[in-house]
C-alpha cells in the first residue's frame, strides 16, 4: 500500500505546484496591469491572493477608480475575487460596505449588508462574457450634500444572447426605495408615498463589439435596445414601456417607446410639488393629459409615445428636448 501513499504525496505536491503558479500569475497580472494604468486613473494599496489549495482568492485593498473623461472617481476599501481552482472561469466577487463614489464636488457614500456577483467567461483565449449577475441588500446611498436613499434589494443581470453576436440580456429589479425624508410632503401632496415599490427592466442590448478582454481597447458601444419590458410601481402610479431605440448615424438615440400610465393625474401636481412646472401650468397640463387620455377610450389610463428622432426628443405632444448620444461614429 506505500504505492498509494507515494501517488497521494506526488498528487498533492502537484496541485499545490500548480496552485502556487496560477496564484503568482494572477497577481503579479493583476499588479502588473495596475501599474501599467496611469497613476490619475487607478490606484490600490496591495494585492493578494490566498484559498490554497482549492480557490484562487484574489483581494485588493484602497482600489480607486478614476474617470479619464470626467469628474468621477470610486472608492472601495476592498475588492474581492474569488475562483475555484478547477473552473477559473466561473468567478465570485464581494464589494465591501462604504464604497465612496465621487462626482465634481458631491461624494456619494454606498452601505450595503452584501454587495456579491457572480461572473462567467467563456474558457478561450478571449474570455469572452457569458454572464453576470449581481446582488445588493440593505443598500443605502448618503450624499454630502445631506440627502440620502435606500432600497431593500438590487438584482442586475447580463447574458449573452446566442441568436446574435455581440447581444446581451439586460435585468434589473429594484424593491422597496425609499426618497429621501426632504421629498416626502412634496410626494404627498401628490398623492404619493415616499417608497417606491418596484422598478423593473428587461431589455436587449446590441454591442459594437463584444464584452471580452480587448474590451477596453475596443470600448462597445449600444447601437440597438429593445425594451422588453420596463415597470414601474409606485403607489397608485403604475408605468409600463415597451420599444426600440437604435443608434442613428451621427450616434443618437432614434426610435418609439410606448408608455402606459394608470395614475397619470398624480403626475400634474407631482411636477409642480417637485419645482418642475409651474403652479399655473398645472390645469393646463391636467387638461392636455387629460384630452389625450380620452382619446385612448380609458379616461384612468393614459398612452404616449417617446419618439427620438433626428437628435431630438418629444413624449406625445411635449418636446424634452435634446436625444441621449447612445453611441459614437
Amino acid at each position: 500500500m506505500r504505492w498509494l501513499l507515494w501517488i497521494a504525496l506526488a498528487a498533492t505536491a502537484a496541485w499545490t505546484g500548480y496552485w502556487w503558479v496560477g496564484a503568482t500569475t494572477i497577481e503579479t497580472s493583476v499588479s502588473a496591469w495596475i501599474k501599467a494604468q496611469p497613476e490619475d486613473q487607478i490606484s490600490a494599496a496591495s494585492v493578494e491572493v490566498q484559498g490554497i489549495p482549492n480557490r484562487f482568492d484574489l483581494t485588493i485593498t484602497d482600489l480607486a477608480l478614476r474617470s479619464p473623461d470626467l469628474p468621477l472617481r470610486w472608492q472601495t476599501p476592498f475588492a474581492q475575487v474569488f475562483a475555484m481552482t478547477w473552473k477559473p472561469w466561473h468567478l465570485i466577487a464581494a464589494l465591501p460596505t462604504g464604497q465612496k463614489i465621487t462626482y465634481q464636488d458631491q461624494t456619494l457614500t454606498l452601505n450595503s449588508s452584501q454587495m456579491m456577483g457572480d461572473v462567467m467567461v467563456h474558457p478561450d483565449s478571449d474570455l469572452t462574457l457569458r454572464e453576470v449577475v449581481t446582488q445588493s441588500r440593505d443598500l443605502q446611498l448618503i450624499s454630502n450634500a445631506g440627502w440620502q436613499i435606500s432600497a431593500a434589494s438590487l438584482l442586475a443581470s447580463l447574458r449573452e444572447d446566442p441568436t446574435a453576436a455581440h447581444r446581451y440580456r439586460l435585468g434589473l429589479r429594484l424593491a422597496d426605495l425609499l426618497t429621501d425624508a426632504s421629498l416626502t410632503p412634496k410626494l404627498a401632496a401628490a398623492g404619493l408615498p415616499a417608497k417606491i415599490d418596484e422598478g423593473y427592466l428587461d431589455a436587449h442590448v446590441s454591442l459594437t463589439a463584444a464584452l471580452d478582454r480587448s474590451a477596453a481597447q475596443r470600448q462597445p458601444r449600444p447601437s440597438e435596445i429593445d425594451l422588453d419590458a420596463l415597470r414601474l410601481i409606485w403607489g397608485d402610479l403604475r408605468l409600463n414601456a415597451t420599444g426600440r431605440i437604435t443608434a442613428d448615424a451621427m450616434g443618437y438615440a432614434a426610435g418609439d417607446i410606448q408608455i402606459d400610465l394608470q395614475g397619470w393625474q398624480m403626475l400634474p401636481p407631482l411636477l409642480v410639488s417637485l419645482g418642475l412646472v409651474q403652479p399655473q401650468m398645472q390645469q393646463t397640463m391636467t387638461t392636455i393629459l387629460q384630452n389625450l387620455a380620452s382619446q385612448n377610450g380609458a379616461p384612468e389610463d393614459l398612452t404616449l409615445t417617446l419618439v427620438a428622432r433626428n437628435g431630438r426628443m418629444q413624449l406625445g405632444p411635449l418636446p424634452l428636448g435634446p436625444a441621449p448620444l447612445l453611441s459614437w461614429p
